[in-house]
């Protein structure tokens, strides 16, 4: 879900359901739970905040993902296409996997029931290849920037909103770079992205009337990303640029009446699709290194802009034209800036044998008022992350582990949000791959 997206996902329309009977009162729930499943079907696809945080590969992960100069490996398929022309020439491969594990706390402001989620650990695959002829590269890549499972119990408080989300968002990237001299090349991918989506949660129509409900769906977009590369003795500058783009996506709800078969015309099975506006990325980094191959010593500062104001409005279709044909809800989300600041140090070499030690810091804005802060992603006051790595060099071996640790700022909701509460938590990334040239 990325046209290359960190994105928060599933956002709520902040309404309430009105009173005026059962029926109602199931109608705009329904409404609200399709608005969140239709979030999460498309919304990962932008680079923002969330879960998604782009954790490419180890190498990229160890430095917090500020690392967008770097060119140690393949992983620059996904994260500067323009880099590829900077490996040496041949042949390379690396594949890998990030594993997530997140833990978030909540308390329902109304009745103050506490609780956490009980997510087991997700894992995400990574690989990528390269061949660079020197003056130009080519490069393909499959990963998945947006991967995520929610599990919260299952009678908790928000269940109307909420149960269980998966979220899982493939890319396969084709890429080229040319080098217009020793010192500039730029780079183009085409992204081919596939997302799978399923969602639970208990619509509680009323005291003791319940309709367990289920909303699956597919999506496939193309997306692209341009990026240039500037690299001189001693820093580099890049620059890369995903632009916005439509994105529609295609589900289906399915709803258990069985235990109240008179609500089966409220909440019918059946189709919805979904149509927005994706936000553009750009990212800037700034790198200095204190030797233009392979340095002993870099410092990387980027920053990282989200349009979320592109963001307008969400528009849903119902297929079955219940509870109504469509719904076109307004947004009011705001453009982000993340700070990121990373770098490595090489601790010993020995012929062709490197020790290197990483770091890196990377705070991140939200842009989700609070008055639609939800369960899916509890993050209404951004994030402060923080990673260490480890690389080992041998010849043409590269091997790179990290620990990545996402911490979202507590965040409550306000105004007229449908479930009051507080949110805190955050995820825990552990990352591994191995690269070779050949």
């Amino acid at each position: 879900m990325n046209a290359r997206t960190d994105g928060p996902a599933g956002r709520l329309s902040g309404r309430r359901a009105e009173p005026e009977t059962q029926q109602r009162g199931g109608m705009n729930a329904m409404r609200q739970w399709l608005l969140l499943g239709a979030l999460l079907l498309a919304a990962g696809t932008a680079q923002a905040s969330g879960f998604q945080t782009a954790e490419f590969h180890t190498a990229y992960v160890g430095q917090a993902t500020a690392g967008v100069t770097l060119t140690e490996n393949a992983g620059v398929v996904a994260q500067l296409p323009a880099g590829m022309v900077r490996l040496e020439e041949g042949n390379h491969a690396l594949a890998g996997f990030n594993d997530y594990v997140p833990k978030f706390d909540y308390t329902a402001t109304n009745s103050g029931e506490t609780g956490s989620t009980t997510t087991d650990p997700v894992l995400s695959p990574f690989a990528y290849a390269v061949h660079n002829a020197g003056k130009w590269a080519a490069g393909a890549g499959l990963y998945f920037p947006f991967n995520v499972v929610i599990q919260y119990p299952n009678n908790w408080a928000g269940r109307s909103l909420l149960t269980k989300e998966e979220v899982n968002i493939g890319y396969f990237a084709l890429t080229g770079a040319y080098a217009l001299n020793d010192d500039l090349s730029f780079g183009l991918a085409v992204n081919f992205i596939g997302s799978r989506v399923r969602l639970q949660q208990t619509q509680v129509v009323a005291p003791g009337t319940e309709v367990p409900t289920t909303l699956g769906g597919t999506t496939e977009n193309l997306g692209s990303q341009f990026s240039v590369l500037y690299d001189q003795d001693h820093w580099r500058l890049a620059l890369t640029h995903s632009p916005k783009y439509t994105i529609s996506g295609e589900g289906n709800a399915s709803f258990d009446t069985s235990a109240n078969p008179a609500l089966t015309s409220t909440f019918p099975d059946g189709g919805v699709k979904v149509t927005l506006l994706m936000p553009s990325v750009t990212e800037l980094g700034v790198a200095w290194k204190d030797q233009r191959k392979d340095p002993d010593n870099s410092v990387e500062l980027d920053v990282l802009r989200t349009g979320w104001s592109n963001f307008t409005e969400i528009h849903i279709q119902f297929t079955s034209g219940k509870p109504q044909p469509d719904v076109i809800l307004p947004r009011r989300w705001k453009d982000t800036t993340g700070v990121k600041v990373g770098g490595y140090h090489v601790l010993s070499r020995s012929g062709t044998v490197s020790h290197r030690i990483r770091a890196g810091l990377y705070v991140d804005q939200s842009p989700i008022p609070a008055d639609t802060l939800e369960p899916g992603v509890p993050d209404g006051q951004g994030r402060n992350e923080y990673a260490v790595g480890y690389g080992y060099r041998s010849g043409n071996l590269i091997v790179d582990a990290a620990l990545f640790r996402i911490n979202f700022k507590d965040s409550q909701t306000a105004g007229s949000n449908p479930f009051p509460a507080k949110y805190s938590g955050g995820v825990t990334i552990y990352s591994a791959d191995v690269g070779y040239k050949f």
